[in-house]
């Protein structure tokens, strides 16, 4: 990170959304109205205006809409203007509001610049924009909010106008205004050194940002599980190792698209309960638990994702209880469908191929004792993205972990760093396998 700038900060219009002053001059084209007759009089010039009432946060959209109509009326006969007949100020703002667009470019930017250790802030005002037109601006205002470390929305205090990124140069703070995207995003790269042209990770939820609920099954189990969002529900089913936590990226992206997003911790795992008995854990109870947890929320449908061990229970789920499935994805392993006389184990027995590690899970006991022996040198060896170098001669891989005598046998003692996750994130599975076990 560059030692000059430790902070960037964002205003809204023009920079992380579309420029409203360009969008009016737009529409006013389109409503055969004179060029900046209506923007002239959106113009900031007083505060007594309806348009400064409005971006100060002293009168809503709503409000805002017939005292701009009477300013409208009154201008335009002083100024002699002929509005259409068919023009309307509520249609006419309604097109402007749909013709703004986030710039997505400079909204990805924000976590390439959080990866480089810079805070990033948004300082502006989006207005209080409400009734059904405000939806996409409020959803806006909730992403930047959970994205950005700091966020500030209020032009009572100052506006990011030119004359203001003027003054804020003479107290020693660097400014660009915001011509168009490239120009932004090159400037930017100028000040920090930052390639934004990269992909950057997206962004993750943390456990303090998502609601924590709990639920009890019909078989008396209590279920954790977290919720961010607002819509037709998603609920995500994770694998093995794993935990709601696995889908920290997701939750976030799926939420701000408009859907409620849940993500279980599946019984045993987690802060959810852990039957002490195998038979606590055969596949129609799982499947039951989602149904479960759809009947105490009051969701007649829902979308299932399942990655992993997760794609299991999903395609199950589906399987026997379609009328609440609205549809079903998964990631990782694709659908098996059931054989009529033999379940899924039974059918590996003969020759396990890469599954030889199902066999071994199955021995009640003996895989948890030698995976929590070292819960971090086990979670490295299953979060990694390469086979370990052996200390036996004997050949690495889940087709023989019987025959080595375990998950880890053969294994060094010190494991790599998991590559795709920061220790921050790492350490959260730890801590909660420490504590809960693999049971």
């Amino acid at each position: 990170m560059s030692g000059k700038y430790k902070v960037v900060m964002f205003d809204f219009y023009g920079v992380l959304y579309s420029s409203f002053s360009l969008t009016m001059s737009k529409v006013e084209l389109d409503h055969g109205l004179p060029k900046n007759f209506i923007l002239g009089l959106f113009m900031r010039d007083s505060p007594e205006k309806p348009s400064s009432r409005l971006v100060n946060g002293q009168i809503t959209f709503t409000e805002f809409l017939p005292l701009f109509e009477k300013q409208l009326t009154e201008a335009s006969i002083a100024q002699g203007v002929q509005l259409p007949e068919s023009f309307h100020i509520n249609d006419f703002f309604a097109d402007c509001i749909g013709y703004l667009r986030p710039n997505q470019l400079v909204l990805d930017s924000i976590s390439n610049l959080q990866e480089a250790g810079y805070k990033v802030c948004f300082l502006g005002n989006i207005g209080l924009i409400d009734g059904p037109t405000g939806n996409k601006f409020t959803r806006m205002k909730m992403y930047l909010r959970f994205t950005c470390d700091y966020y500030f929305e209020s032009c009572q205090v100052v506006e990011s106008m030119e004359p203001y990124c003027k003054l804020a140069t003479s107290l020693g703070i660097t400014e660009i205004v915001a011509v168009d995207q490239p120009t932004v995003l090159k400037k930017l790269s100028e000040l920090t050194g930052i390639n934004f042209s990269k992909l950057s990770r997206p962004v993750a939820c943390n456990p303090d940002s998502v609601t924590h609920c709990y639920f009890t099954t019909t078989t008396g189990v209590k279920i954790h599980f977290v919720e961010k969002g607002n819509g037709p529900a998603i609920i995500l089913c994770h694998g093995f190792p794993e935990s709601w936590y696995s889908w920290r990226y997701q939750i976030p992206f799926l939420a701000r698209l408009g859907y409620r997003v849940i993500a279980l911790d599946q019984r045993g795992y987690g802060e959810s309960d852990q039957p002490p008995n195998v038979e606590d854990y055969t596949m129609r109870i799982i499947n039951q638990d989602v149904i479960d947890l759809m009947d105490t929320l009051n969701i007649p449908q829902a979308v299932l994702i399942g990655h992993d061990w997760g794609s299991f229970v999903v395609w199950d789920t589906a399987l026997h209880f379609p009328d609440r499935i609205k549809a079903v994805a998964s990631l990782n392993v694709g659908y098996f469908p059931p054989h009529p006389q033999y379940n899924f184990i039974q059918l590996l027995q003969p020759d396990p191929k890469q599954y030889d590690y199902f066999l071994y899970l199955q021995d009640e006991g003996v895989a948890e004792t030698e995976m929590e022996k070292d819960v971090d040198r086990t979670l490295r060896y299953l979060y990694s993205d390469t086979t370990p170098k052996n200390t036996t001669g004997i050949k690495l891989e889940t087709s023989n972990v019987r025959k080595r005598g375990g998950l880890l046998a053969g294994l060094p003692e010190k494991l790599p760093k998991c590559p795709f996750m920061s220790d921050k994130e790492f350490n959260y599975y730890v801590g909660k396998f420490k504590k809960h076990g693999f049971q």
